[in-house]
């Protein structure tokens, strides 16, 4: 019996399943998944698939992830805020996708039989939040990945929101290193994603993580952003050093702050919004309270280590 694969339609129906959540689903033909070939030529008509499936899941996943939350803009000189769900967001928005997230997700594929891992780091940006969507797993592109690959300020944005973060380790704090190369729409949603972490950090200061556990953003991101959680993996070890480095956090979204409203400035009026960015997403109040639960905890440190030490000086004195 002959057996004819179209190797496009088996991906275009395997790629389909991933977008609607599906974690390993099964291959259209994968009885003979063995006689496709390891690499694949992509036709025209293939492509115009390709591309109005991508379209509309990517434009579905945006309006999941940030909802009505509106970024700021640049338009001729003055701040103008823009949600996804306006068309002038998409006017000043420059994705290019291509078609090597089609061929990862191919190798994907065939990886269960060919067991040849797929080379997700060939691929655009934009495309990266594809395969990420699939892969329901956004921890395969660091920070440093994008930068290098010039990514745009609203694929940072996504890997932002989407990507685990630790209490002594946060994925986009890069970003912070260079401040002024930072796009006017994210400046003010790191000033967000900076007041959710503080948060996540002073419950599990106070003792209400002591597991494995996520914290539900403040009321204002929950509301007007979709609601999304901020994931903090635990358990932590709290040291010094952990409570230094979320304080140096602090002093680096304090230092590009005052960059942003002084020299650093994009245009005729954007210091105003991100001058206002710190009390609208509450980050002055998450310092206040995270820095009096660090004073006590490390206080409590401090306490813990002196009656230690006088333990072994009386040890030693006997």
């Amino acid at each position: 019996m002959k057996v004819e694969l179209y190797p496009e339609d088996m991906l275009l129906s395997y790629v389909e399943k991933l977008l609607k959540g599906a974690i390993n689903p099964s291959v259209e033909g994968n009885l003979y998944i063995n006689e496709l070939p390891k690499e694949i030529e992509f036709s025209e008509e293939f492509f115009d698939k390709w591309q109005t499936m991508v379209k509309s899941a990517i434009q579905r996943f945006f309006l999941s992830t940030f909802g009505l939350r509106k970024f700021l803009f640049d338009v001729d000189g003055y701040t103008k805020r823009f949600a996804v769900t306006d068309q002038q967001f998409w006017q000043n928005v420059d994705l290019k996708f291509s078609h090597r997230s089609a061929q990862r997700l191919y190798e994907l594929m065939l990886f269960p039989v060919q067991k040849v891992e797929p080379s997700f780091h060939l691929v655009l940006p934009a495309d990266a939040i594809l395969v990420s969507i699939c892969l329901q797993d956004f921890s395969q592109y660091s920070f440093e990945w994008l930068q290098k690959n010039s990514a745009n300020w609203l694929v940072k944005a996504v890997f932002m929101t989407w990507q685990n973060a630790q209490i002594t380790n946060l994925p986009w704090r890069k970003l912070l290193s260079k401040p002024s190369e930072v796009e006017l729409p994210l400046r003010d949603y790191i000033i967000e994603k900076a007041a959710d972490y503080l948060a996540a950090c002073t419950l599990y200061l106070s003792g209400s993580m002591k597991t494995t556990s996520l914290h539900t953003p403040r009321k204002y991101t929950a509301e007007k952003a979709g609601g999304l959680e901020i994931f903090v993996n635990q358990p932590v070890e709290i040291n010094k050093n952990s409570l230094d480095y979320v304080l140096e956090l602090i002093a680096e979204v304090r230092s590009a702050i005052s960059l942003w409203t002084g020299k650093g400035t994009t245009n005729i009026d954007d210091e105003r919004f991100i001058a206002g960015a710190a009390e609208i997403f509450g980050f002055d109040k998450e310092v206040a309270e995270y820095s009096r639960c660090a004073e006590i905890y490390r206080e409590s440190i401090e306490l813990k280590e002196a009656i230690h030490e006088s333990v072994l000086c009386n040890k030693t004195s006997t």
